[in-house]
């Protein structure tokens, strides 16, 4: 079994995920992926429209050349997760879900709709085997109550063409949140996932380099708990990896000149906006050019320590090639990701 150290983390601004989300729609489902790596923590986010379908199954595939580590004993806390959700049972509020990943067993039990259930046997309802690489538990909090989400994790066999584009899997099946109040095995509160975002520690881990993440989503059929097979559509991210920003400042009269350069998976990034602090103070403001460089002049005490930080949306591709057909591939996006240079003194 393959080891990592490394960290995955990804950041989406709620005004560029409307936007994006406006901009692309199929089967029912308007989906938002964004997965990127940063020092911290492997961060993978969802997010689909509330008027969507709701979501049966939810893969991701992490790139291949990835490394993981799937070797956590059970209780372990793995990462965090955060989630929306529309409840049925509570007027359609949207609940604001948070909680931690678990390590878990195949003999773990968890409450889920409704009834006390292995994790065993929950895996071969949702992916048609008990036996997988790594169990994990999403306990969600929100409303007085705890959701608790059971995930498969498992190492990509190097023999099966799936290789070719993953390391490894990370599944979710979800139970139906819009069935009639009563149904067995209906989604708590009749909850229905909007949004999910997982940063996840310690498990996975890259090279510089930039990778594609790939996720399939399958819906259910609305208000029928059946799963809609025809539904399927595939969604993918680019994760540039690591993100770099760099500064420097020399004095020029009685103004700085602050310059610096923004590199995400070994590669300048163009187009992006900087702030740019002096101590705590915003002094000024520039744009990358070619190469990820920018420069500005600011006015400010020489004697301060002078730094940059960006804040890069998530970018959704013009075109996206389908890997599992016949699904369809409804989205690719340049993940968003925030980076912040150390602090410097002008010379």
């Amino acid at each position: 079994m393959s080891k990592r150290k490394r960290r995955l983390g990804l950041l989406a601004a709620p005004a560029a995920i409307a936007l994006a989300l406006a901009s692309s729609a199929a089967a029912g489902i308007t989906p938002l992926f964004s997965a990127t790596t940063t020092a911290d923590a492997t961060v993978v986010s969802y997010t689909q429209l509330p008027g969507d379908d709701p979501v049966a199954a939810l893969t991701f595939f992490v790139p291949v050349d990835y490394a993981a580590l799937l070797a956590q004993p059970e209780g372990e806390v793995v990462g965090t997760i955060s989630a929306t959700a529309v409840a049925a049972d509570l007027g359609n509020a949207t609940l604001a879900l948070k909680g931690n990943i678990v390590a878990a067993s195949a003999t773990t039990t968890i409450s889920s709709g409704g009834a006390t259930v292995a994790l065993g046997a929950a895996a071969v309802a949702c992916t048609g085997t008990a036996t997988h690489g790594a169990y994990w538990v999403l306990n969600l909090s929100a409303a007085g109550q705890t959701l608790q989400v059971p995930a498969y994790v498992d190492d990509v066999p190097l023999t099966t063409p799936l290789s070719s584009i993953a390391n490894n899997t990370i599944a979710f099946c979800l139970p139906p949140p819009d069935v009639a109040t009563g149904t067995p095995g209906r989604a708590s509160l009749g909850a229905k996932l909007v949004s999910a975002t997982l940063s996840i520690t310690d498990v996975f881990s890259a090279a510089p380099n930039w990778y594609t993440w790939h996720a399939t989503v399958t819906p259910y059929t609305p208000a029928t708990g059946k799963v809609n097979p025809a539904g399927k559509i595939e969604v993918q991210s680019v994760d540039r990896t690591p993100q770099v920003l760099t500064v420097k400042a020399k004095k020029r009269l009685r103004r700085v000149a602050v310059s610096g350069r923004l590199v995400a998976g070994g590669r300048g990034v163009s187009g992006i906006s900087v702030a740019i602090l002096a101590g705590k103070k915003s002094v000024g403001k520039a744009v990358t050019k070619s190469g990820g460089y920018f420069s500005a002049l600011v006015t400010a005490p020489g004697t301060a320590r002078f730094s940059a930080s960006v804040a890069v949306a998530p970018r959704k591709a013009a075109t996206c090639s389908p890997s599992f057909a016949p699904a369809p591939c409804a989205g690719s996006w340049a993940a968003g990701f925030t980076a912040k240079s150390t602090a410097v003194k002008a010379s």
